[in-house]
């Protein structure tokens, strides 16, 4: 049996069709998760001025049956306020950034393996290069660090 509900959700109204009687509340609120992006754990579901809070409850046992209307309330998660993800995505940018000055020093060694610079300069250039990539790596350790940091 499809069971025809409508979730209200501020202003909108999202019209669900669920396969079966049998279906418990948590049911219902992965279903209105999935129309409203509103995560389960921030859902608070109200039927006939009643908040339904025992997730195991069937749906018929709680009086919701087809064409009725629950409310929902809760926040939708705005993952580009969160302060982790910010900072996951400027780690991810310093990263790559890291990565860039790598390669280059990559292509600067296979140069000088080629024979592309004169022998008595590859020593001082050598030194250099080993330089640029300590700094590269100490700059990886600390994007670690800050990633520790959110755990």
């Amino acid at each position: 049996m499809e069971l025809k509900i409508t979730i209200l959700h501020g202003s909108s109204k999202h019209k669900l069709s669920l396969d079966s009687s049998e279906l418990s509340v948590l049911d219902l609120k992965n279903a209105a998760s999935t129309a409203t992006d509103v995560p389960v754990e921030s859902q608070k579901l109200i039927f006939k001025g009643k908040s339904l809070n025992d997730q195991s409850m069937l749906l018929k046992d709680v009086g919701i049956k087809n064409g009725c209307k629950v409310m929902l309330i809760g926040k939708k998660v705005d993952i580009e306020a969160d302060a982790s993800y910010k900072t996951i995505k400027d780690v991810e940018k310093r990263t790559d950034d890291v990565e860039k000055k790598q390669l280059e020093i990559q292509e600067e060694i296979d140069g000088i393996q080629k024979g592309f610079l004169q022998k008595d300069l590859v020593e001082e250039a050598l030194k250099r290069l080993q330089k640029r990539l300590l700094v590269s790596q100490e700059e990886l350790m600390r994007l670690l660090e800050q990633l520790d940091k959110l755990v």
